[in-house]
This record gives C-alpha cells, sequence and structure tokens, in this order.
C-alpha cells in the first residue's frame, strides 16, 4: 500500500478508493535502496514503458520521505499506459533493484482525504479561499494534443540496446544483414514487424522495431530483457517517442568507412 504524501501511512483502518486496475497507471514500490535517487529509480522503471510527465515536463516518480526527510526505501511511479503497469508487475517485481535490493511491486492504492473541516476553505481574516485559476481549454486541448501525438510515435515501439558492437561491421560490413535477418526472426515470434532499423553507428547498438500491434511490445520486452547476445546483455523497453539513436559520421570517419568497403571488395577478388 501507499500513500500520495511522504508521510508514513496509517496502518489503523484507512479507507482506499477502488481504482480499476484497467484505468490505474500507478505502480508503488518497495524494497528500494536508501541511497537511491530519482534518476535510478526512472532509469530502473522505464524498462516497462513510458514513464507519464505532468504540466511541467517532469516525470510523474516519487520517492517516499520520512519527516525527517530521509528516504524510507519505496516510491511511485506513474506510467502513460496501464499496459506498463501489468508488465512492471510480470518482470520487475522481485528481481534485484541494485546491490541484493529485491523490489516488489504493485498496484498503487489512494487513502481517501479525510473530510474537510468547517472553514478550511477560508483564509486568516475569514475570507473565502481563491480558487487557483484553472488552465484554459485551448491550454489544455495544446496539452492533450502533444501527449497523444508522443503516444502515437511511440505506440508499438521496442528499442533493443546492446545487440552489437559498432566496430564489428567496420570488420564485416555484410554483418548489419546477419544481425538483421536473426533480430527479425526472433521479433516475429511475438507478432507482425511493420519496420525494423538498426542504428549501427549506435555506441549502445542499438536496434528499432515496430510492431503492427502494440500487444506485442509485452511479450517481447519480458523475453529480450536480460538476455545475453553476442556476449552483450541486452536491454529491451519501449520508445519513449523522443530519445533519438541516429549517429552522424564525420568527412574523417566516412572516407575511412568507404575505404574499408573497397579493401572488403578485394579482398574477395
Amino acid at each position: 500500500t501507499t500513500s500520495t504524501t511522504t508521510k508514513t501511512p496509517n496502518k489503523g483502518g484507512d479507507e482506499y478508493f477502488k481504482i480499476d486496475p484497467k484505468k490505474n497507471p500507478h505502480v508503488y514500490v518497495s524494497g528500494l535502496p536508501l541511497d537511491t535517487n530519482e534518476e535510478e529509480f526512472y532509469t530502473f522503471m522505464k524498462k516497462c514503458g513510458v514513464i507519464a510527465e505532468d504540466d511541467e515536463g517532469h516525470h510523474k516518480l516519487q520517492l517516499y520521505r520520512d519527516d525527517e526527510g530521509n528516504l524510507k526505501g519505496d516510491g511511485r511511479c506513474t506510467y502513460l499506459r496501464v499496459e506498463s503497469v501489468t508488465l512492471a508487475l510480470t518482470i520487475l517485481d522481485e528481481t534485484d533493484y541494485r546491490g541484493g535490493n529485491i523490489v516488489h511491486m504493485e498496484r498503487a492504492k489512494f487513502r481517501k482525504r479525510q473530510q474537510k473541516k468547517e472553514g478550511d476553505n477560508k483564509d486568516a481574516d475569514g475570507n473565502p479561499k481563491k480558487k487557483p485559476k484553472k488552465k484554459s481549454l485551448s491550454a489544455k486541448k495544446l496539452g492533450w494534443h502533444e501527449t497523444d501525438m508522443k503516444k502515437k510515435k511511440a505506440m508499438g515501439v521496442l528499442i533493443l540496446k546492446h545487440m552489437f558492437k559498432p566496430s564489428e561491421f567496420e570488420e564485416d560490413p555484410l554483418l548489419v544483414k546477419e544481425i538483421e535477418k536473426d533480430i527479425g526472426k526472433e521479433c516475429k515470434k511475438f507478432g507482425i514487424v511493420k519496420k525494423m532499423q538498426i542504428f549501427d553507428r549506435n555506441p549502445d547498438g542499438v536496434v528499432m522495431v515496430r510492431y503492427l500491434e502494440e500487444e506485442a511490445l509485452g511479450p517481447a520486452i519480458a523475453t529480450f530483457n536480460g538476455r545475453w547476445f553476442g556476449g552483450q546483455q541486452v536491454v529491451a523497453e519501449e520508445w519513449d517517442g523522443k530519445e533519438k539513436f541516429k549517429v552522424e559520421e564525420t568527412e574523417e570517419e566516412k572516407e575511412r568507412r568507404l575505404r574499408q568497403w573497397e579493401e572488403f571488395l578485394e579482398g574477395d577478388d
């Protein structure tokens, strides 16, 4: 269980909102190291999907603290899509966060707020408190539009990291086709692949796979993430619609690549 505040939850007869699991994008996480930080928490949780952002563009993550400001070892993550919660419960629950810290995942619960006392809505002079101004309809629409565009752009896109080392292609330029064939064969086990792109110059060895149906993402991530491929441990995650992977080559690198390609062709003669 969790709370939307940083104070220790009161375990004596709290009442919780009943939230339909199909509409609850929040995950409560316990067992976190007491020296973790939001960046590390973000990196760990994003394995299962895009993390929602607030109006100011900050990720909706919270590490709970006690009354003295010390981390308590638990937190909450809000995903953009509810499907990511199910995935987190499947592949992150009871796994090693870092250094033997086994974390537990569950759907977040929210306590009902206590009924306001009479006078809570008045200021020091006894006048009604002014309600904060709400965003205009046009501003709301803009926010929804931006979120929807990001969601639509990233829908059904799988990111695989550490699938190769760029130096391998310098030694054998045709290797990229072999890797594309091998990865494509594995990815097709989970759904129809619309497009696959290998970022052969990216130092993280990135492959982007776009599925026809987004339902293929969960099983694909659960299968690929943590596996070993070509001597490297794979990281599989849903694309956030923003991160760029293409690495431009310099003129010097381009000339060297063309020279190596000529040498490669001459070696076949």
